[in-house]
């Protein structure tokens, strides 16, 4: 059972902290296909798919974005980088400037990067996918850098950043294998075997994967063939997949081969088991009454170009929406989309109500079209202004998790292109604090400087105003040549009186 020459308190933060790390990288690996499929499949111009992909994805970056196609592979570009991991640009550039000259890490970044020569002529620089898990893993390692060395405190009580890291390997050896939750205790076991309970219910999850069920789809279709022509091997065909399934499982107890490879074995067996015991049960003489379903629907506010939207949230797919907003109104459809729905052979109906309404209180009456036959009425009232309101601060507190200021130092370049410091330092608003939904439901800014609480108040949309005169650098809230702002906390406040959480940005010059 390992040991480690940890505090209970420091065990507790490193824990917290993988567990979020994890979260984000699951987060990112799911959004990457997403990205791409969304990317390929916009058929506008250039500058209106960056914008869809920028509102989509809440970009921060000011440039289009472009992956690259090349043979067969999909590079990444720095501006799509920025967008899937929800950061500005020049976070990215500098990120990017520290791996390179972190033994370990510039080696990893080269090998994942390529050159291609952009419209205008010039070397761009773009990254396979892998770069994203590279980006991870350094962020992991600053971390535990400055865990173990703190800026503020004692740094001769910080724990040993080697202890550390070997806690750190622990986790994701842990985390890796079985994906469960560690004790709550400072000593850790050793990674246990999965029991049976695991072992199913790893393969049960992977019974209705797509993979899965597209593979065994075309097996057993070659099988009921081979039945059709042999009907004597009909019962081995249910008795093989079962005994492969009652072999993989005990594989994986042994931790023989790999687990994944022998539980998606497992669960094409185990679905083709039941998928072929159920066919060969189904006669005529079984004749379902198909359980009709109570109708719920739901209408959720959504912000459209300063404009409130609702969206349709149903349990059903009836032929057609109608909607009113005042009593004295006719209904009118909330129209069809392009897709055809194979069950009816008609258009989808569109579950978008559009309003034009900007102000007071919204009445919506809808109902629906189902075999020519009308539902009862659906009554709901919104409050146009709040509803705004809230769809605003939910936007900017969910942007993402950098300082609302941020400390950016200059650099001059000497010999050999090495960085140094130039001694001055700026502070930067946030790329979010300009957008229309910061506008409407920020009320003002709490900042401080070399301080761990704010204190002073800035008024945004004044700050915004002053800062058009700076065409130039728009940003910059602030610069000073003395070199005395180590880091900035900083917090907003709302329009309702509610405030956000303080985020503080530091200023690295290494």
């Amino acid at each position: 059972m390992p040991d480690f020459n940890l505090t209970d308190d420091d065990i507790q933060k490193l824990k917290r902290r993988f567990d979020l790390f994890q979260k984000e990288r699951e987060i990112i690996h799911k959004l990457l296909n997403d990205y791409i499929v969304d990317y390929r499949q916009y058929s506008g111009r250039a500058a209106e798919r960056y914008e869809y992909l920028r509102e989509k994805y809440i970009s921060q970056s000011p440039n289009l974005s472009h992956l690259i196609f090349n043979d067969g592979n999909i590079l990444w570009s720095l501006n799509d980088i920025a967008i899937v991991l929800g950061r500005h640009l020049t976070s990215i550039i500098r990120t990017f400037d520290k791996i390179e000259i972190t033994e370990g890490y510039c080696a990893k970044l080269i090998a994942l990067r390529e050159t291609v020569k952009a419209k205008n002529g010039h070397n761009i620089p773009v990254y396979h996918k892998e770069i994203f898990d590279l980006i991870i893993d350094f962020y992991e390692y600053e971390y535990l850098l400055r865990f173990s060395e703190p800026r503020r405190g004692d740094k001769d009580n910080a724990p040993d950043i080697d202890e550390i890291k070997r806690f750190w390997t622990y986790l994701k050896d842990f985390y890796n294998y079985n994906n469960y939750i560690l004790e709550q205790q400072k000593h850790l076991p050793d990674i246990p075997p999965m029991n049976l309970k695991d072992i199913l219910s790893l393969i049960w999850q992977k019974v209705f994967n797509i993979k899965i069920g597209t593979v065994c789809s075309v097996i057993f279709a070659v099988c009921f063939e081979l039945v059709r022509r042999f009907l004597g091997i009909n019962l081995w065909f249910a008795v093989i997949p079962f005994v492969i399934s009652i072999l993989c499982v005990f594989l994986i107890h042994k931790r023989k081969f790999k687990p994944d490879i022998l539980s998606d074995i497992a669960s094409g067996a185990l679905l083709f088991t039941l998928l072929w015991i159920s066919a060969s049960l189904s006669v005529e003489r079984f004749q379902y009454e198909p359980k009709k379903t109570e109708p719920k629907i739901y209408l959720n506010p959504v912000n459209y170009n300063e404009k409130l939207y609702f969206t349709i949230n149903s349990n059903i797919v009836p032929n057609e929406y109608l909607y009113r907003i005042s009593p004295d109104e006719k209904f009118s459809s909330t129209g069809f989309l392009p897709q055809i729905n194979h069950d009816n052979g008609k258009y989808y109906p569109d579950l978008t109500i559009k309003n034009n309404k900007t102000d007071g209180i919204i009445n919506l009456e809808l109902k629906y079209l189902d075999d020519d036959k009308e539902s009862k009425i659906w009554k709901f009232s919104f409050d146009i202004p709040a509803e705004k309101f809230k769809l605003d601060k939910k936007f900017i507190l969910d942007y993402s998790k950098e300082a609302w200021l941020n400390v950016v130092p200059f650099f001059n370049y000497g010999e050999n292109e090495q960085r140094i410091y130039a001694g001055i330092t700026a502070v930067e608003l946030n790329i979010i604090l300009r957008t229309n939904e910061s506008k409407n439901s920020v009320e003002s800014i709490v900042y401080g400087i070399n301080k761990d609480f704010p204190d002073t108040k800035i008024n945004l949309l004044q700050t915004l105003e002053e800062l058009k005169e700076k065409w130039w650098t728009p940003d910059e809230f602030l610069r000073t040549e003395e070199n005395d702002i180590d880091f900035v906390s900083s917090y907003l406040i709302f329009k309702d009186g509610s405030s956000s959480d303080i985020r503080i940005s530091k200023k690295i010059i290494e």
